[in-house]
């Protein structure tokens, strides 16, 4: 590494690529945590000239520089004015387009909404946790602060006044606060660097390097320190207000009560909010659950179980002419039918959830406008290796060769949209650009192609036969789990000459990929609503025990009267049950008006998810209830006389 003389070396990437120059090391790439160790021009890249020339190919980001004195609303009216002549000029792929300018993100374009709507919902969480640290930390201090009465009452005596009373307790939990977020900072400081530069093993990628340079900048920190100060106004206040409303010559007297009403408003209130908001944060888990498991049921219109596959490039492309290397192909389905174990095999552009789909536009019958429609290059084995249902019509055969009209096989939507209560079978198709016309010859199943969550959209498919690939997948369906059949994969792509850029996948491991963003906002939401149900618990176990024994002298005397344990237990869990059934109660009524405004993020979630919320409800009621019971035994069966004689 580190040659001085690189540049001009040539490098063997699928054809041979001249290295011209050498970025410098902190620069990763424009996306964030996408490491790009080489940088190509897009004729370089094994991309399929076709697609490159259509207009109506979007996969590329346009970025610029403005120049010095140009605003952003200046170049924005500059680009719609270019976008109308582009409209002018080619109506069918540019009319109704309208260009947005974005001030350049490390972010997709098209990422960058649903970021942040999981930014917010995320942030929004970990305030809801840094409430439940409040409460709790704030129930805490009120049990200080009563225990410190005495204390209270001698500075009041000696003219301390109540503005300095509450001073001093809210400089108190100003440093308990800064101690903790000076040392959550630290933590945060030691996770974002491992986080910021690592590697990874995953489906269909491999191994790849993940690094976003993530560290806190001058916003972030002063967020933190607002919030910091914020959470010790929060966390001080109640026990602050108590200490400076204690009246004096009642507490010199010895009238003062040792809890108080005003005491027990305050700690029933704290407990109160930390039972809310966690059952908040478990209901936003249990959606964010039901939108996966029903994610994992989505049918995707075709069998992915035991099909495996694999990116195929052929390394000596332009030595090989369009049907040699369509051979050549051919020799590589052979070659992977061939192995023991392996039922059927196919080769295909365009494998769902694998992207890469060669949009056309479509002439609608009767319609001036076109109809964008994906399409992919398939052979005859497609459709019986993937488990496609046909409807009606055929597959593709030998007699689907060049110079016969292309066939084309469509699928159930598509044939409803163009022929609605017709038989599409022999119906002629025209599309692309300029149009070239297609013989419907099947009619398949519907299915999802890009996402699991997406509606049912246009598709169809051509012969392979009649359309010649630069670039291609093989995919096969084996008789036990597909990734045992890696190894002899990679054995016959490289027996007919066929470059291995990345490890052999399985139909699993695209739809894991497909999967992957909500799995992990799962994952961040359930480990933040699990802080917060052991905040919450802690806190309500605190409280609990705290009340019971103050009042320990009044249970002792219970039973000493006869009062026997369970009845006590029962007394105590009876009267913490007001508290935390408003608080299940307003958790619940939250989490319920919450769903609306998130379900459009979520799949497949209903406006009132009871399926979620009555077991939430549920579960919040048990805990709260065994939390009481376990905080207030000790001080229940307890010796009665000893309780009373130490009061």
């Amino acid at each position: 590494g580190a040659d001085p003389n690189i540049v001009g070396t040539t490098l063997r990437l699928n054809n041979g690529l001249t290295i011209i120059g050498v970025a410098p090391k902190e620069f990763t790439g424009i996306f964030l945590g996408l490491s790009a160790d080489l940088i190509v021009l897009p004729s370089s890249a094994s991309m399929d000239p076709e697609r490159l020339a259509r207009r109506d190919y979007r996969e590329f980001t346009l970025m610029g520089r403005l120049k010095p004195g140009v605003s952003k609303k200046q170049a924005a009216a500059e680009i719609r004015t270019l976008e109308q002549n582009l409209a002018a000029e080619y109506p069918q792929t540019e009319k109704n387009r309208v260009p947005v300018l974005t001030r350049a993100m490390t972010l997709p374009p098209d990422a960058i909404k649903d970021a942040e709507i999981i930014s917010a919902v995320l942030i929004a969480l970990v305030l809801l946790v840094v409430i439940v640290a409040c409460a709790n930390a704030g129930s805490l201090l009120l049990a200080l602060a009563v225990k410190r009465r005495q204390e209270t009452l001698i500075k009041t005596a000696v003219g301390a006044t109540r503005g300095r009373v509450i001073r001093e307790f809210l400089g108190e939990s100003l440093l308990l606060c800064a101690v903790g977020g000076g040392g959550g900072f630290v933590i945060a400081q030691l996770v974002l660097e491992k986080l910021s530069d690592f590697s990874t093993l995953l489906p269909l990628f491999g191994t790849i390097r993940i690094a976003g340079k993530l560290q806190p900048d001058p916003t972030v920190i002063a967020f933190s320190a607002l919030l910091v100060i914020v959470a010790s106004v929060a966390t001080g206040l109640p026990s602050a207000l108590y200490a400076s409303s204690v009246n004096l010559s009642a507490g010199l007297s010895g009238e003062i009560a040792i809890g108080g009403r005003r005491k027990g408003v305050i700690r029933n209130t704290l407990v109160a909010v930390q039972v809310a908001i966690c059952t908040l944060v478990l209901a936003g888990f249990g959606l964010c659950l039901r939108s996966v498991e029903k994610l994992r049921h989505v049918d995707p219109g075709f069998s992915a179980r035991n099909v495996i596959g694999a990116l195929v490039f052929d390394i000596e492309h332009d030595k090989h002419p369009g049907e040699q290397e369509q051979q050549i192909f051919r020799s590589l389905r052979a070659a992977v039918s061939q192995i023991s174990g392996v039922e059927s095999a196919s080769l295909v552009d365009g494998i769902p959830f694998f992207g890469g789909f060669n949009r056309k536009p479509v002439e609608s019958p009767g319609a001036s406008k076109t109809l964008g429609v994906p399409s992919a290059v398939v052979d005859e084995n497609y459709f019986a290796t993937l488990g496609i249902p046909v409807f009606s019509g055929r597959v593709f055969n030998s007699a689907d060769r060049k110079g016969a009209p292309d066939a084309v096989i469509v699928n159930r939507k598509l044939a409803e949209t163009l022929w609605p209560n017709q038989d599409p079978i022999g119906k002629t198709i025209r599309a692309g650009k300029p149009p070239e016309q297609g013989i419907v010859v099947g009619v398949v199943a519907d299915g999802k192609y890009n996402d699991l969550d997406e509606a049912p959209q246009p598709f169809m498919y051509y012969a392979l036969s009649q359309h010649d690939q630069m670039q291609i997948q093989i995919i096969a369906r084996t008789k036990g789990d597909p990734r045992l059949w890696q190894e002899p994969l990679i054995r016959a792509e490289r027996t007919v000459g066929m470059q291995v850029p990345v490890p052999p996948f399985t139909m699993g491991d695209l739809l894991y990929i497909n999967m992957l963003v909500p799995l992990l906002t799962l994952w961040v939401v359930g480990a933040l609503s699990l802080l917060g149900v052991l905040l919450a618990i802690t806190g309500l176990f605190g409280a609990v025990a705290y009340s019971v024994g103050e009042r320990k002298r009044e249970l002792g005397i219970r039973a000493a009267l006869g009062a026997l344990p369970a009845d006590l237990l029962t007394m105590v869990v009876r009267e913490l049950a007001a508290t935390a059934g408003a608080g299940i109660g307003a958790g619940i009524l939250i989490a319920a008006a919450a769903t609306v405004l998130v379900r459009s993020q979520l799949f497949g979630i209903q406006p009132v998810e009871w399926v979620v919320l009555i077991p939430v409800l549920l579960g919040m009621a048990a805990l709260t209830a065994l939390v009481s019971c376990l905080a207030a035994r000790p001080w229940i069966y307890g010796d009665p006389l000893e309780a009373v004689r130490h009061t």
